[in-house]
């Protein structure tokens, strides 16, 4: 905010739609795998996504056995994401449930 003697001004650093804010705001995102649903097949296409989506946000698989462990594995450096409306989309619809977390 800047104040003048007879006016005052809002000035945004950034600006953007709400329905981004959640992926503009996030540091790190996190993808929820069960080990039991997946086949080679699904790691290959998880791997083609990611890449597709590259960007700056630090990723996380999440390895999961329901009632067994849960394994937290960071991605590479070199495979960044850029999370996005579209990416959930994609995933949900490829895997059946939920799996992009945004921290």
């Amino acid at each position: 905010m800047e104040a003048e003697e007879k006016t005052a001004k809002v000035v945004a650093a950034d600006i953007f739609r709400m329905e981004n804010v959640r992926e503009r705001l996030a540091r790190t995102v996190h993808f929820q795998i069960y080990t039991d649903r997946m086949t080679p097949a699904d790691i290959l296409d998880l791997r083609k996504m990611l890449e597709r989506n590259a960007g700056e946000k630090r990723g996380f698989l999440h390895l999961v056995r329901e009632g067994a462990y849960e394994a937290v594995l960071a991605l590479p450096d070199s495979l960044g994401i850029a999370p996005s409306l579209t990416l959930a989309r994609e995933l949900r619809v490829r895997f059946g449930y939920d799996v992009l977390r945004l921290h």
